[in-house]
């Protein structure tokens, strides 16, 4: 029979009654006592204690350490938020919801009504932030300094209950990116305008000297465009197929003699799609006005005055038009006649398409001189 048993949980070598001869009885007892004031419940150093065996009367500290593998925690119902000196950095509930009390004391609420309790009176993230300072949302890239907001569409709506909203919104199916500029605000009332840089510019005055705008009808003033200001429009001599060519301004061209004589800038080109084109002499619009050198074709001399006009397309002549005014001895010694009176359309360029170019030339038949005054050539595919 053995002389010493071991205990299950400590294995501890205990001397049998009986059997264990002493001294050996008493050292193997001694040890086995030894053992016993050293273990702390631990595997292997005595019977773990379980939850029937703690009886916990205050405070428990984990010395720093983590609580790992808690299926959850669970928290006695607090009738108020706790407000004691060393309730710092702590969770608890208070009522029905949950509550955390900051490292300065601030008792916060993190639930609210079965849901997270999450107003906020602005969100930050490093030195951007978006705020609401006396109900306007302010959103700053950093201290005063504003950012930019990436959204669709803007809802503007009035600052009364159950506004109406004006939806600001790009157009659909933008090729690229691109920005629109808005204009200062203008020192008169003037109309806006749009460049193909994206800048909207107010710089076209309602001045109410040569624009104006009588009840809220825009206008262009009596009186109020000078020659100043039309002389330096450029017009458009050659043009593509569907456009209208205008020559430039003949000014004041003398002719003296019979022979045909191309008058100075009475020329246009013009691309066709293979209609008829039709051609007119028109006034400039710049001496018009009353007390101006006028415009038309001004017959000078007595007697029995003559005048050809004829339209060519390139060397080619297509016209000869010939004007004949009686002119006394006890009337004016010029007569003019008017721009309306000279036009021709252009038949022979029918079924052809291609790009023309038209010129007029003119011949005194008998007279002083013909005058081409301030007149301009016409040519649109009809």
């Amino acid at each position: 029979m053995a002389n010493t048993v071991k205990t299950p949980n400590m294995q501890l070598t205990l001397p049998v009654v009986g059997s264990d001869p002493g001294p050996d009885w008493a050292n193997n007892l001694y040890n086995a006592l030894v053992q016993v004031d050293q273990h702390n419940h631990s595997l292997g150093n005595g019977v773990q204690i379980n939850v029937n065996g703690l009886n916990l009367t205050g405070d428990l500290t984990i010395n720093s350490n983590n609580f790992t593998n808690a299926r959850s925690i669970r928290f006695t119902p607090n009738s108020s938020p706790l407000a004691l000196a060393t309730d710092l950095g702590c969770l608890y509930e208070s009522g029905v919801d949950l509550w955390y009390n900051d490292g300065s004391g601030n008792q916060v609420r993190l639930t609210s009504g079965g849901v997270v309790n999450a107003t906020s009176s602005g969100i930050a993230n490093g030195t951007a932030s978006a705020t609401f300072v006396s109900s306007v949302l302010v959103v700053n890239s950093n201290t005063s300094t504003p950012a930019n907001i990436q959204v669709a569409s803007v809802l503007l709506g009035n600052n009364v209950a159950n506004s109406k909203y004006l939806t600001l919104q790009p157009p659909s199916a933008m090729a690229a990116n691109y920005s629109v500029t808005l204009p200062s605000i203008p020192a008169q009332t003037s109309i806006m305008q749009l460049d193909t840089s994206g800048n909207m510019v107010a710089n076209l005055v309602v001045d109410n000297s040569s624009l104006q705008n009588t009840s809220n009808t825009l206008s262009v003033k009596a009186q109020g465009i000078t020659q100043a200001m039309l002389s330096p429009v450029t017009v458009a001599t050659t043009v593509s197929a569907g456009g209208m060519a205008i020559s430039n301004s003949s000014a004041s061209f003398v002719q003296t003699t019979s022979t045909l004589t191309p008058v100075t800038n009475l020329s246009v080109t013009i691309t066709t799609t293979g209609r008829p084109v039709q051609l007119r002499i028109i006034d400039d619009g710049v001496n018009s006005l009353i007390g101006s050198a006028g415009s038309g074709m001004i017959l000078n001399g007595t007697g029995n005055c003559q005048a050809a006009v004829a339209f060519f397309i390139g060397s080619t002549q297509l016209t000869y038009q010939l004007y004949q005014v009686a002119i006394g001895s006890a009337l004016a010694s010029q007569v003019t006649i008017p721009a309306s009176a000279v036009s021709h359309t252009d038949v022979s360029v029918n079924g052809a398409p291609g790009t023309y170019t038209y010129t007029v030339k003119v011949a005194l038949g008998a007279g002083n001189a013909l005058t081409m005054q301030n007149l301009k050539l016409l040519a649109k595919e009809v």
